[in-house]
């Protein structure tokens, strides 16, 4: 049996992008070569409230120290490389891989060459507001020659709201997906061409979502709320991607 190397993920911030990280190794291992033997997989997870502390004081020192501690235990505990679950953290990712015993793998590089390979030029970036609004993730893919949008401080702090309060829990309400969807397709109108949204965490939506049992789900949310919507009076209709009414 082939050995590969053991991958280290420092995850936690949040579970719900720790998990898609576990998962998309595995099951992407299990497609291309059609079995089981994939890679031993270490997964060390730090304290979200406490960097969540630290984030609103700006204690990015503190934050730094806390990685790079998380990362010498995957080390100890046999990780021969690692990568950091969260894209928020990488505002600090180029200090903590000076610091680190095993080589890292930067989400923003790697996302750079996947939208090269795609022959895209200009993406949408979704993502928590510091994401958004600070400039380490965009002027990572500027330096790739990538063109990067973002929403208005408005729509990143309804986006930011979303991520926070639903989707690192685990759930999101139907209304709150639809506009942040409609946030998305802005971006994507601006441009004319293919949006690529790189926060993993709403990729997790797509892929923990169960697809028949979160549309059936959120189709009957949607239809009690016109109902009661319609019963006071209020003439509603839902529109599609491009702005046709639907059934």
């Amino acid at each position: 049996m082939k050995r590969y190397k053991t991958i280290g993920i420092l995850g936690g911030v949040s579970p719900e992008s720790t998990i898609t990280y576990y998962e998309h190794i595995v099951r992407t291992y299990c497609e291309r070569f059609g079995d089981h033997s994939y890679p031993e997989i270490l997964v060390y997870s730090v304290s979200f409230q406490t960097i969540m502390d630290w984030q609103r004081e700006k204690m990015w020192d503190k934050i730094e120290e806390l990685l790079i501690n998380g990362i010498i235990r995957l080390n100890k505990g046999g990780a021969d490389f690692g990568l950091i679950a969260s894209n928020t953290m990488h505002f600090v990712f180029e200090k903590v891989q000076k610091k680190s015993p095993i080589p890292l793998i930067s989400i923003i590089d790697a996302t750079a060459e996947k939208i090269k390979k795609e022959g895209i030029d200009t993406v949408g970036l979704l993502g928590t507001a510091f994401t958004m609004s600070q400039g380490f993730y965009k002027e990572r893919l500027l330096h790739s020659g990538i063109n990067v949008l973002i929403p208005n401080e408005k729509e990143q702090t309804y986006i930011n709201r979303f991520i926070h309060e639903e989707l690192i829990n685990g759930k999101v309400i139907f209304w709150t997906f639809f506009t942040t969807g409609r946030i998305a397709w802005k971006l994507e109108n601006a441009v004319d061409e293919k949006l690529d949204s790189l926060h993993n965490d709403l990729e997790t939506l797509l892929l923990r979502q169960h697809r028949e049992m979160w549309q059936k789900e959120t189709l009957n949310t949607a239809a009690e709320t016109l109902k009661a919507q319609n019963e006071k009076g209020i003439f509603v209709v839902l529109l599609d991607a491009q702005g046709k009414v639907l059934d």
